[in-house]
């Protein structure tokens, strides 16, 4: 479903499918990591890129999580990263950018509530 419906966004190393689900089918966003076999041969070197995706999404997860929360409470995401770069290019840093970056963009896609169903402060 993601792969068919969502759109593309294009983040060094990554390619980002994503697609916003409404209503009661998901209640939190769902991630998926890719690193394809033909970029890199080596598991040891997959798992790794795979692992600093993991913690630079963990770490950035807030940026989407705070807005998604104050918008549409019952909205979620899937989202799925899918590693284009080269071995070479395995680095917390790149991948930290490039995720934070992601999130961002995702968090200007959000759908914002009417203002009559924004809380009064």
């Amino acid at each position: 479903m993601l792969f068919q419906q969502g759109k593309r966004l294009k983040v060094f190393p990554f390619n980002v499918f994503y697609l916003h689900k409404k209503g009661e089918e998901l209640k939190y966003n769902k991630v998926l990591f890719s690193v394809s076999k033909k970029k890199i041969r080596s598991a040891v070197q997959r798992n790794k890129v795979k692992r600093l995706c993991r913690e630079a999404y963990r770490l950035y997860k807030h940026i989407l999580n705070k807005s998604a929360n104050e918008t549409q409470p019952t909205a979620a995401f899937l989202i799925g990263y899918v590693y284009i770069g080269s071995p070479h290019d395995v680095c917390y840093a790149i991948c930290s950018k490039a995720m934070a970056a992601s999130l961002q963009y995702l968090k200007k896609r959000l759908p914002f509530k009417q203002r009559s169903e924004l809380p009064r402060v």
